[in-house]
């Protein structure tokens, strides 16, 4: 009351304002000491929640305020995508930007989480995220690599790893320079080459450029 003696038996009524709340209150009354505690409040958005009450149909004007944070890393919920689905090879340029959102299984982003990627294949240079994921849950990296092939991309969270994966297709650069297939290998005078002698172009990296049309000229020497 005014003077600060407890009311027992009063009905007592919480409240709370914010996204996702959810108040868990039995009916019930005030103890012997003026007390109720009977309920539980819970959201599933993060943000600030304001909880009130109202006693015997009165409202008190005392207020409190809570905070509900990201859960844990969600590997479901949790996301990753590659910025583009094919990329010329390469060691130092281009390449794919790879994003990661890490979010709890409420679906809230999860903000200051360590991101580590990796991708299948070889020649590969993956460039880690320069730090934490963001205030959105947001981490990026950089996928390069030398070698052609379809590199699955994936990441873990804060440890754990997340369902989601992307695809990048990597494709031969520009013809660079050829190569002995088959080498030439001894031969009678006047005898065809057997197994005849094969060259492919290749880009910088050895990769086979198999829409190349550049011509090719063979040349024979005479041996020392």
């Amino acid at each position: 009351d005014a003077y600060g003696n407890a009311i027992r038996d009063s009905a007592v009524t919480v409240n709370a304002t914010g996204a996702g709340i959810t108040l868990s209150q039995p009916n019930g009354v005030t103890d012997g000491a003026g007390t109720y505690a009977n309920t539980t409040v819970s959201g599933t958005t993060v943000g600030s929640v304001v909880v009130s009450a109202v006693v015997a149909g009165v409202a008190i004007t005392q207020k409190d305020t809570i905070a509900v944070v990201p859960g844990e890393v969600s590997a479901s919920q949790s996301t990753l995508s590659a910025s583009l689905d094919t990329v010329t090879a390469s060691s130092g340029s281009g390449g794919a930007t790879i994003t990661v959102t890490a979010r709890d299984d409420q679906g809230n982003p999860i903000p200051g989480a360590n991101v580590v990627l990796s991708a299948s294949g070889g020649g590969n240079t993956v460039t880690q995220p320069s730090g934490p994921t963001n205030g959105s849950g947001v981490a990026t990296g950089v996928l390069r690599s030398t070698q052609v092939g379809v590199k699955i991309v994936s990441a873990t969270i804060a440890g754990t790893g997340i369902q989601e994966k992307d695809t990048v297709a990597v494709v031969p650069g520009s013809a660079n320079k050829t190569a002995f297939v088959v080498q030439p290998s001894g031969a009678t005078v006047g005898v065809v080459l057997s197994p005849a002698v094969q060259v492919e172009i290749q880009d910088q990296f050895g990769n086979l450029v198999a829409t190349a049309t550049n011509n090719v000229t063979l040349t024979l020497s005479t041996n020392p």
